[in-house]
């Protein structure tokens, strides 16, 4: 948020007269933009929503018990068969449907083929491509399918199908039924109908409780950060910064999110399919949003790797990665994953046996082999980013620019554009701040992450004409290291000029000092 407040002192460290209530104006464009961040904060732990029910949403009908696979498997399919056809309930043309009641997601994908395929090979590479959840298929649909593909009339198959359980260490996640409709020799039509498990309502609350407290900690924990930064001369402008970076750098909050993803990993698999099977843009964007929470994977591995580097003392290997490019690159890989998952031979025929690893029968497939790996291939890019950006990486940032708004992540360059304090903003006399940025990796809590975000501005101005720019950024963003012989940030006995705390440059190499204002702050000049 920005704010404009006129008061009657300068920075000094007496203490100033309160002749007057200070005058605060309030930035609109500012307010707007640090509302979303905040927003955006705040519904981090309730973007599982999206695509999941909430706990007092109406709850689908459990599916009836059987006694054995085979008593589940005819009457499951049959019934599947009678409901989802296109002269029942499937509009003409449509790839996707949902039957609320039953909790049942259908897909249908149309085949054409010129000659019978030869051989089982072929059948991965070229007809079972496209078909949604073939990596979830299991071998008994895998070779109805296949038959299908080599039969020299596919309507000898019209009709054939077969359904299986799907599990996670023998939990179950719900079942699969495919059957085929073949009304020519060479086209057919696959159903692929998903019904997941029906929760207790008791866990859905329980899930809902698990993520509601999130943002509640944040605000315990950082929002008493906001004392005023210090009383400057004239009136002064506040651009405060964004606080994302303090909740995705948790390493409990990242496994926290974590555990929930996987608690859900049934709706993470459906919206897989469903990015790919619909045309409804909306249904697209809903599971685009659901997908992203899986970032957090990335972000649990960016916090173990920067506890492993500072345990080892190994901080220069990586090089800070802005948390939005970390967004990018792991939505880039998911969704390129995803894709190629279900449309080219090799990785169709990869996914298959990683979900087949744990034991796949024609009864059952068990995903978590194939979710574990998966979950272990999400952090390779942005770690690879780190790792290999830092081996070419060189100092091209002048010690002036760490004072400047320009030296922020990618978000917040855009959105400090968008904010009408810096539009159009004529060079200060003189701009302060932003030393910790220059300051060794070894001297900063966290490496693989950058905090410029965070940092808060204060513009100073004198008959209104911009003066002085002060940049002030969090003090727990500094690891202070006093006892370490290699350099540390020692506690100077000179007070600081300022009301944060303010980091100097010694002239031993490697040591600054730490000066600290008359009243307790949590920000450092």
């Amino acid at each position: 948020m920005v704010k404009v407040v006129a008061v009657t002192r300068g920075p000094t460290r007496v203490a100033p007269r309160h002749d007057a209530p200070f005058a605060v104006r309030r930035d609109y464009s500012g307010v707007a933009i640090h509302g979303l961040l905040l927003l955006n904060l705040l519904a981090m732990p309730m973007k599982a929503y999206v695509s999941e029910a909430f706990p007092w949403a109406p709850v689908a009908d459990a599916p009836p018990s059987f006694p054995n696979y085979s008593a589940f498997n005819t009457s499951t399919l049959a019934l599947d068969m009678a409901l989802y056809t296109p002269a029942t309930s499937l509009p003409e043309g449509a790839t996707y449907v949902i039957d609320a009641k039953r909790n049942t997601h259908v897909f249908r994908h149309v085949i054409h083929r010129s000659t019978p395929l030869r051989s089982l090979a072929e059948c991965d590479d070229t007809f079972l491509v496209g078909i949604p959840g073939m990596f979830f298929a299991g071998p008994v649909i895998h070779k109805l399918l296949c038959d299908c593909a080599m039969a020299p009339n596919m309507t000898a198959l019209h009709g054939r199908g077969s359904c299986l359980y799907l599990t996670m260490t023998s939990l179950m996640h719900g079942h699969v039924c495919v059957w085929i409709v073949a009304d020519a020799p060479n086209e057919s039509i696959v159903f692929y109908a998903y019904t997941p498990r029906v929760l207790p309502s008791a866990f859905l609350w329980f899930k809902f409780a698990y993520l509601l407290p999130v943002p509640l900690t944040l605000l315990r924990r950082h929002g008493h950060q906001r004392q005023r930064l210090s009383p400057h001369t004239w009136r002064y402008t506040i651009v405060w910064g964004d606080p994302s970076v303090l909740v995705l750098a948790n390493p409990y909050i990242c496994i926290g999110f974590l555990i929930d993803a996987w608690l859900s990993a049934d709706m993470a698999g459906l919206a897989v399919l469903r990015l790919y099977q619909t045309s409804d843009r909306w249904l697209l964007l809903r599971s685009s949003l659901y997908l992203s929470r899986v970032v957090w994977a990335a972000y649990a591995a960016l916090c173990a790797t920067n506890a492993a580097l500072k345990r080892w003392k190994r901080e220069h290997l990586f090089s800070p990665l802005d948390p939005t490019v970390a967004v990018i690159l792991v939505t880039v890989f998911c969704v390129s994953i995803s894709w190629l998952s279900q449309n080219v031979g090799v990785f169709l025929k990869t996914m298959r046996y990683l979900y087949e690893l744990a034991g796949s029968t024609g009864e059952s497939t068990d995903i978590f082999v194939g979710c574990s790996a998966f979950t272990l291939a999400i952090p390779l890019v942005p770690l690879g980013h780190g790792f290999l950006r830092s081996l070419a990486a060189t100092n091209s940032v002048g010690p002036s620019s760490y004072s400047s708004f320009r030296y922020k992540n990618l978000k917040n360059r855009v959105w400090s554009r968008m904010t009408r304090c810096w539009q159009r903003r004529p060079e200060p006399r003189v701009a302060l701040g932003g030393t910790m940025h220059a300051l060794r990796p070894r001297f900063k809590t966290c490496v693989t992450m950058d905090w410029h975000a965070t940092d808060c501005f204060v513009l100073c101005y004198c008959n209104d004409v911009l003066d002085t720019t002060l940049r002030v950024g969090l003090l727990n963003a500094l690891d202070r290291r006093e006892s370490d012989p290699e350099g540390s940030i020692t506690t100077s006995c000179a007070p600081s000029e300022y009301g944060v705390f303010q980091l100097r440059c010694l002239p031993i190499p490697g040591t600054h000092s730490l000066s600290a204002p008359a009243t307790p702050s949590a920000w450092c000049l």
